[in-house]
């Protein structure tokens, strides 16, 4: 019967051992299910068997060779076995709770599962004697449980602590009940590995000291409390490598960053130093001339090389805001590009080259949505890394926070047990358990490909900052704070007292320590006060040339493509609507036209695949297209199979990549930041299922795309496609929020477009990929026009020209503008609402042009259009968008500019509105053909 198929599971084995024991003691239910049991497979139960061969039996369960009184202890025993088990399953389950994580010396909870003596039947130490340990599948030295029992308590509620069995995996967790219960990985270390150990925290606990000494009052954000986070980097590193990594990409917050930089990433002491000292320095990099604003020292990226047992590493540390965790999937999306081969046709991924490594705060960690969102990207397969090593950085506090006040969880690690990931944690003050956590974490890495967190349960030996008093609102802990040893100092006095080294050589190690900081300081100021001194060479992305980019693509090519675009394999059966409208597409690139905007996407990707580009496409229901137009990836009708032909070009040398997203937008678009940012010569786009869902995505605006150039010299070639139009779908379906782009737009920083043709978008994916100035580009893009046989194009519009950043009307000749009076710019779909509309063929003496970029402004285009109309009185800049959003208070200045002075200018649009459009559609097109009407003069 194949219920009793698995009487051997962990629930069910329970259940039936208390069953064989005593029958009354289990719920009716399953005891009608095991009474219903053949015979055959109760005797063949393990668990019966196993107690059976330890304890030979008469046929009722008494032993046959005991005196009467003792006829009951097979029964008893039965029970017993179950009551151990169900002790030991409490230990890997719940031995956390009576674990010494606290470096404080709280005192843990505990759980009365834990504790033999409440166990039913009650196990007595002679008890405990009876039972086999291998009858219950530990893996601690021990004959018995009574033997067992001691190294099961050490193992998980010792200094380090486990929370392993939400896994849902079987392999999984039997994997880490062997490495855990074993000790595989938390062997001792050698002596050399203890002085090396000591040496680091040495350097770490001298560095901090150092800083505050010297810079009184200046920030820091040190890392005491939590000092062996460095030397687990150092582990975390040399294991990557060993399993094949050569690229390390580390994200963090401000809390030890100085001391990573200084001694993971290696950045020399006195480049740190001069940051200290920048306000003596003539260099400083608020003087940049290209306008640069640089950002503080604890938010600065770097790179480095290290040298491991396997070769040089290349250390990544990612630069950040202090936005705390919204580093997270910038340092993913930088992982995946490393690990991704970009120089052939057919792409590979390799998770063993690149390892992930982010540093968590623990307010941060279960309080900021972002960590769930890149936590969701681990297992996706255009997403996953091989899984990421977190650490969090566990101070038990917040800002001024208590843990009680900003998490409704026991541990600030308990978001990731909803991702299956396992966690270990670890007291910070046990620098030996701190490396054995590493060593098992980046072994479930590398024998799973999963993230893996470990919590670092620590402390902050000093405020927020160096300027706060943390005794204000948490007294008795910084009390406890003030007289509590250093770790450096506890293991110091440990390798005394084990011989592995003297007091002498110990107390030596801080003297170098401080010596070597001292030195390069002294050296670094003597440089400032002689003016020799330089700041680190960095590299900003140059300013290019603005001269404009031939992106046209000759038109045997493009016809080669379009076929090769419409090839599937034998037998692929595409479903018969999709299959006359992409048969269509060999009828567009006729003398007729009428190629659409997902047409010329496709030319655009597809040349630049033959040209050695690598595209990679990703966001909501991007592969179909939210608006049903794309179908990149071809679905079998018949049998679901999949088909990209885009990837199977046969003239591509460079791979393709597209993916449907999560339904988020910080961490994807995070991702895709980062992903663009380690890839520079990749065209990286990202696409919105509707525009308006950007702004949950606007810290990655704001703190990345934007302002990256100007903060840390880092740029990239990320598009964002945004559809934006107003057609009658209410507030959050019509405006991609056109006016914060504009008002971010600064110094070149990125690129706004609004284009009106599909031509046009074909040659502004071209440029972005091939434009030697690297720009975010901000695609504003169309939902109604992707269909408007208005807005396609011909063959030749591809294989002639470039991008125009503006318009003509192309409806007039050169007599009919002199005539103009009026002369209306727009940008985007209205275009086509102004021009379609019935009172345009009664508007004498209007033109009507459009601005497709919108920034940077183009004044040269702009010139040359007015020079066009000599004749005008107004000029009208007519939008959708209320007077407060979309472009017109961004561009007033602009159009202003180029206008004589006895030209007016004016504005048709929405007036100012708290929502970008209305709900209604009835109400929309009231309004729609208003503005159009009042554009035309038509009153």
């Amino acid at each position: 019967m194949q219920q009793f198929e698995d009487l051997n599971s962990g629930f069910v084995q329970e259940l039936f051992a208390k069953y064989l024991a005593s029958p009354e003691a289990v719920d009716p239910a399953w005891r009608a299910l095991f009474e219903q049991a053949p015979e055959e497979l109760v005797e063949s139960s393990p668990l019966v068997q196993r107690v059976r061969e330890l304890y030979p039996e008469n046929g009722n369960g008494a032993s046959a060779t005991a005196p009467p009184e003792q006829q009951e202890a097979p029964p008893l025993l039965l029970g017993a076995v179950a009551a151990a088990m169900a002790l030991v399953k409490a230990h890997r389950m719940h031995g956390h709770l009576a674990a010494r994580l606290d470096p404080l010396g709280s005192e843990p909870g505990g759980d009365p599962a834990l504790e033999p003596e409440r166990l039913e039947p009650r196990l007595t130490e002679d008890l405990m004697r009876q039972i086999p340990a291998k009858v219950l599948r530990v893996h601690v030295p021990g004959e018995t449980l009574a033997d067992a029992l001691p190294h099961l308590r050490q193992t998980y509620c010792g200094t380090m602590a486990y929370e392993i069995e939400h896994i849902s995996n079987h392999e999984e967790r039997v994997w880490l009940r062997t490495a855990i219960e074993s000790g595989r990985y938390r062997k001792a270390l050698s002596p050399d590995e203890k002085r090396a150990l000591l040496r680091r925290l040495t350097e770490v606990e001298g560095m901090e000291r150092y800083l505050r000494r010297a810079f009184l009052g200046q920030k820091q954000f040190s890392i005491e409390g939590l000092d062996v986070m460095v030397p687990m980097l150092d582990q975390a590193i040399e294991l990557a490598s060993a399993d094949g990594a050569h690229e390390i990409v580390i994200g963090m917050a401000h809390r030890g960053r100085l001391n990573v930089l200084a001694h993971t990433v290696g950045r020399p002491y006195d480049v740190i130093l001069r940051e200290f000292e920048g306000e003596r320095a003539l260099e400083a990099v608020g003087a940049d001339p290209e306008g640069g604003s640089g950002d503080v020292k604890y938010h600065l990226g770097a790179l480095g090389v290290r040298k491991t047992e396997n070769g040089d590493v290349r250390v990544t540390l990612a630069s950040n805001p202090s936005h705390l965790e919204y580093v997270d999937p910038v340092v993913e999306g930088e992982t995946r590009a490393c690990q991704t081969n970009h120089e052939t046709r057919e792409w590979t991924h390799d998770p063993r080259s690149a390892l992930a490594t982010l540093i968590h705060g623990d307010a941060a960690f279960p309080g900021q949505g972002v960590v769930a969102e890149t936590l969701n990207l681990q297992a996706l397969p255009g997403y996953a890394t091989g899984g990421t090593f977190h650490v969090i950085a566990n101070n038990q506090i917040g800002f001024t926070t208590d843990p009680n006040e900003g998490r409704s969880t026991r541990y600030s690690s308990d978001l990731a047990k909803g991702f299956d990931n396992p966690i270990i944690h670890v007291n910070a003050d046990d620098a030996e358990a701190a490396i054995a956590a590493v060593r098992l974490a980046m072994a479930f890495r590398d024998r799973f490909r999963k993230d893996v967190v470990v919590d670092l349960v620590g402390y902050r030996r000093f405020g927020h900052n160096e300027g706060d008093e943390p005794a204000y609102t948490q007294p008795l802990m910084y009390k406890r704070i003030e007289n509590h040893p250093t770790v450096r100092e506890q293991y110091a006095a440990a390798l005394v007292a084990e011989g592995i080294l003297s007091q002498e050589e110990a107390d030596e190690l801080v003297e170098n320590v401080q010596t070597a900081i001292k030195e390069a300081h002294e050296r670094l100021k003597e440089a400032i006060a002689a003016g020799t001194s330089k700041a680190e060479e960095e590299k900003r992305p140059g300013r290019g040339s603005d001269a404009p980019v031939e992106t046209a693509v000759p038109a045997e090519k493009l016809l080669d493509l379009n076929e090769q675009l419409l090839e599937v394999p034998e037998g692929f059966t595409i479903h018969p609507k999709l299959e006359k409208q992409l048969e269509r597409r060999r009828e567009t690139v006729g003398e007729e036209g009428g190629i659409d905007w997902a047409q010329a996407e496709g030319f655009a990707f597809g040349s630049l695949l033959t040209e050695g580009v690598p595209v990679r496409l990703t966001g909501q229901d991007t592969e179909r297209g939210t608006f049903s137009h794309r179908h990149l990836v071809l679905h079998d009708f018949e049998t679901g199979e999949t088909h990209t032909p885009i990837e199977h070009l046969p003239n591509a040398s460079a791979p393709f990549q597209v993916y449907n997203s999560p339904l988020s937008e910080m961490a994807a678009l995070g991702f895709e930041y980062g992903y663009s940012v380690a890839c520079p010569r990749a065209l990286v786009l990202w696409e919105a299922q509707f525009g308006d869902f950007i702004n949950s995505a606007q810290v990655i605006v704001d703190q990345f795309i934007v302002s990256g150039l100007s903060k840390w010299q880092q740029s990239s070639r990320l598009v964002l496609l945004l559809p934006h139009g107003y057609e009658g779908n209410g507030p959050e379906h019509s405006s991609a929020r056109l006016e914060r782009f504009m008002q971010l737009a600064a110094q070149e920083n990125i690129r706004i477009v609004n284009c009106s043709t599909a031509g046009q978008y074909f040659h502004v994916l071209r440029r972005q990929a091939v434009h030697p100035k690297a720009r975010p580009l901000v695609l504003l893009t169309p939902k109604g026009l992707l269909r408007l046989k208005e807005s396609t194009s011909s063959l030749e519009e591809l294989a002639k020209g470039s991008f125009r950043p503006m318009l003509d009307d192309p409806s007039l000749d050169e007599e009919a503008r002199r005539r103009t009076t009026r002369l209306i710019v727009c940008s985007g779909k209205i275009y086509y609402d102004i021009v379609g509309h019935e009172a345009r063929k009664e508007a004498e003496g209007v033109a009507v042009a459009r601005l497709e970029q919108l920034y940077p402004f183009p004044v040269a285009a702009y010139d040359e259009l007015l020079s066009r109309y000599p004749n005008i009185t107004e000029l009208v800049w007519t939008q959708e968008e209320p007077q407060n959003m979309g472009a017109w208070r961004a561009i007033r200045h602009r159009l202003e500019e180029g206008l004589p002075a006895e030209v007016e200018l004016r504005y048709v649009g929405r007036p100012w509105r708290a929502s970008p459009s209305e709900g209604y559609p009835t109400a929309h097109l009231v309004e729609q053909n208003r503005i159009v009407r009042e554009a035309l003069g038509a009153y």
